[in-house]
């Protein structure tokens, strides 16, 4: 059996960034697969930064939801870097376009006049966070958006690229960031990138 080394085991929490005020299959998600975590509620409470102090010694990584905003070429709520500079964060949808766009790249609409609201097959690429999919290059990932990536973002590597979506997935290695624009917490793949990414928090 092998052991994990964990850091710290006070900070046994993931911080959920809920960018929106509805998207409780997160939080549901992580119910089921017994992973604690504290919200912030981004949407309703502007005071949320102030928290942040008081709570990182609870917390080993963060994710930031999606929503149904649209980034733009501003950010609401206004996001600055220092707050998820110092533990690994996994943006999804809106959360994977907040951190695209904190790395360079522009938030553009996509490439029909309908966005992309539907399973899609997307191509995978080998990376920690989708350990335990080895060997399959092409799985069907929940796609919910109206804008996408312009380019890969400065310093990642792409690990997932949809027909639609181009850039559908990235990781930046050295600040350890993750971006999805699929909703993993939707259908499935919750059982296997949310335990991953709880996982490489931990380790």
């Amino acid at each position: 059996m092998k052991v994990l080394n964990y850091k710290d085991w006070k900070k046994r929490r993931l911080l959920i960034l809920k960018m929106w005020t509805t998207s409780d299959l997160l939080e549901s998600s992580l119910d089921l697969l017994n992973i604690p975590y504290l919200v912030y509620d981004c949407m309703k409470d502007r005071e949320w930064e102030a928290k942040w102090e008081s709570d990182i010694e609870k917390c080993c990584g963060i994710i930031i939801t999606g929503s149904k905003n649209e980034v733009g070429l501003k950010l609401e709520p206004a996001f600055p870097e220092s707050i998820i500079s110092k533990l690994p964060v996994l943006g999804i949808c809106y959360g994977h376009e907040i951190l695209g766009n904190l790395l360079g790249s522009e938030i553009i609409k996509c490439n029909n006049d309908y966005g992309e609201h539907t399973n899609i097959t997307a191509t995978i690429y080998p990376n920690p966070i989708f350990e335990g999919l080895e060997g399959q290059d092409h799985i069907i990932v929940t796609m919910n958006h109206d804008q996408m990536l312009d380019k890969l973002p400065s310093g990642t590597k792409l690990i997932a690229e949809t027909l639609f979506t181009p850039i559908a997935g990235f990781h930046h290695k050295e600040k350890n960031w993750w971006g999805l624009q699929f909703h993993p917490e939707k259908d499935w793949l919750a059982n296997i990138i949310l335990p991953n990414f709880y996982k490489i928090c931990r380790i």
